[in-house]
């Protein structure tokens, strides 16, 4: 088993995660025209790192502490070193290990998990050194949170931008 699969295994327990819902999101869907409230009572947790073939990859799992509830779209996702310097804070929402996917509305249950994925050039070119991120601020759609401080990531991001996916149903965004 992955250490990916073996952390959101672990995360799963822990969360005593009873499911989720999927459904497309319509280019005129909005917090006030749908039934199931937004979610304003998420938590994040990151995995560990990972990095092959010149490209570093993180999922970072949403959980709901609340009662019932929609989110959808992309997550706003910005890198910082120590000393709360922005290292990556473009982002990019195709290519890289992640598929992506159109983002969809997801309904989670109360203490279910989405996710999504965060991929970066991990390669330097020529003399380049890749600053290192220590954590991540993450803002998620629709009013749904802002987690400035955290998730804690051990990065070594190059390229100055961050791809990222929509919010998925489950532990671990699809790979490409």
């Amino acid at each position: 088993m992955s250490s990916l699969t073996s952390w959101a295994v672990r995360f799963l327990a822990a969360s005593l995660v009873c499911g989720s819902t999927v459904a497309p999101l319509s280019a005129g869907a909005s917090a006030t025209s749908r039934a199931t409230p937004v979610c304003t009572h998420l938590v994040l947790a990151a995995g560990q790192a990972t990095g092959t073939l010149g490209t570093g990859s993180l999922v970072i799992l949403v959980a709901n502490a609340g009662t019932r509830c929609e989110v959808a779209g992309y997550p706003r996702v910005v890198f910082f070193n120590a000393h709360g310097v922005a290292v990556d804070s473009v982002n990019l929402h195709s290519g890289g290990p992640f598929a992506m996917g159109r983002p969809r509305v997801v309904v989670l249950s109360r203490n279910a998990v989405a996710s999504f994925g965060v991929s970066w050039a991990d390669s330097p070119s020529g003399h380049e050194a890749c600053p290192l991120a220590n954590w991540a601020d993450v803002t998620l759609p629709e009013g749904s949170g802002s987690f400035e401080g955290g998730p804690a990531v051990n990065a070594a991001p190059c390229g100055g931008y961050l791809r990222v996916t929509p919010l998925e149903t489950g532990p671990a965004p699809e790979l490409t």
